[in-house]
């Protein structure tokens, strides 16, 4: 895959998602899970949201049974750049 392919593709992927990142933080925000008063008007909150609507989206998708090491093996890898 060439970057233009890669970017075309992660285009695909991201665009339609957004909304449902940003009803998962409203999600959130409203759960009783957290103290939005305690926290200041900067980017904490908006950030620690997003982490958390990020993790659960993240469990959305898993590939094929038959990719799934590798997709395993590639994601632990990334998490160290």
């Amino acid at each position: 895959m060439n970057k233009q392919e890669y970017f075309e593709k992660s285009r695909e992927l991201t665009d339609p998602i957004r909304e449902d990142i940003l009803k998962e933080m409203d999600k959130l925000f409203e759960s009783g899970g957290i103290d939005a008063d305690s926290f200041d008007n900067t980017y904490e909150l908006p950030k620690i949201l997003l982490h958390a609507a990020l993790k659960n989206e993240s469990n959305q998708w898993y590939p094929p049974k038959n990719r799934l090491k590798l997709f395993v093996k590639t994601v632990r890898n990334l998490a160290h750049f």
